[in-house]
């Protein structure tokens, strides 16, 4: 972020975050949001909903503020994207059951400020807002009124993800999440016009969490050998309960 006119459309579109944050509501940008900020070649027009996770406490008391003063209202319309489409057990299954979304009452352009929100329980993802060491700020380029917010780090994505894909809060098949794609574009971005080895090597080298690791190597990077996800996951329980 280094151009005024891209700090203005940050600006428009944290806006709900910020707002959070002044009612000392801890949140992080997801998603997207949070890949377009490591760069990730997306245009604001064509994001989805704006994600944002909040402690799981905290979810209706989110939803409440932003809804307050008139700019957006709860609405029971799932986004599509993020529905099961396909036949079988889980048709009809939402990826994000507990989650809470806002449609914005103001505005006929999605890229003036996010049309919709999406408030989702941080759990979800197994991460907490608290904990400073995941994240990055705004701040500098933006006002310290941006400090609140928090940004992910590259490799607290990847993690976060991860955690999605093996204790999904919706549909049990790890194939059916929305942002498989979203996420092998947004690693593969990082070695655009370098030779992949290296820059893979220095990937998993960032990884902090087991799952994540597991996840990257089995799943975004598979090897001929990879471990299926529900013997990586009986292995795992079988350590907690001998350790």
């Amino acid at each position: 972020m280094n151009s005024d006119q891209h700090i203005l459309e940050v600006q428009q579109r944290v806006a709900p975050l910020k707002r959070l944050t002044s009612h000392k509501i801890p949140c992080i940008l997801w998603d997207l949001d949070a890949m377009h900020y490591h760069h990730y070649p997306y245009w604001w027009e064509e994001m989805d909903d704006l994600h944002i996770l909040v402690p799981d406490n905290l979810l209706e008391s989110s939803a409440a503020i932003l809804v307050e003063d008139g700019s957006y209202d709860r609405t029971s319309i799932r986004c599509y994207k993020h529905v099961e489409h396909l036949p079988g057990p889980d048709k009809g299954e939402y990826e994000f059951p507990r989650s809470i979304r806002l449609v914005n009452s103001k505005i006929s352009c999605v890229n003036e400020s996010p049309s919709h929100i999406l408030i989702i329980p941080q759990s979800y993802y197994g991460l907490d807002a608290e904990s400073h060491n995941r994240f990055q700020s705004l701040v500098p380029p933006m006002d310290p009124s941006y400090n609140g917010i928090r940004i992910p780090k590259f490799n607290t994505i990847l993690e976060g993800f991860a955690h999605f894909a093996l204790y999904p809060p919706g549909p049990s098949n790890y194939y059916f999440s929305s942002n498989y794609f979203d996420i092998c574009g947004f690693v593969s971005h990082r070695w655009e016009g370098k030779k992949q080895k290296p820059v893979k090597k220095e990937i998993l080298s960032e990884i902090e969490t087991e799952d994540g690791a597991w996840y990257m190597v089995n799943f975004l990077f598979p090897l001929k050998n990879s471990q299926p996800m529900n013997v990586y996951l009986r292995q795992k329980s079988a350590r907690r309960m001998n350790g």
